[in-house]
């Protein structure tokens, strides 16, 4: 008789590891937004994530190899990479972050 888990890959098989804090070697995506006046990250990229197909944002992040918290938390390195992936300048993402003290 067969295990449960005989034949099936670990659950995490399939994810990607977090890129470093480091600007992102890719070009823009194809399925872009433009940011909204007064926008947050958390929502710009929520937006983002819907135009390229994922209806869950966390999972547009880790396929994007970036951490949904830290666009919560409005880490800078993240907001970067955002951009670079939306073609939008993270100036324009920060202005309305939410940012973590400590």
């Amino acid at each position: 008789m067969l295990s449960k888990t005989q034949g099936k890959q670990p659950y995490f098989h399939n994810r990607r590891p977090h890129l470093p804090d480091a600007r992102l070697s890719v070009s823009p995506l194809a399925l872009s937004v433009s940011l909204q006046e007064r926008e947050t990250p958390q929502s710009f990229v929520a937006r983002l994530s819907v135009r390229n197909g994922c209806v869950m944002v966390q999972d547009f992040c880790r396929h994007m190899g970036i951490k949904w918290i830290d666009v919560v938390t409005g880490k800078g390195a993240t907001l970067q990479n955002v951009g670079l992936l939306a073609d939008t300048r993270t100036d324009d993402l920060e202005r309305y972050a939410i940012k973590t003290q400590g």
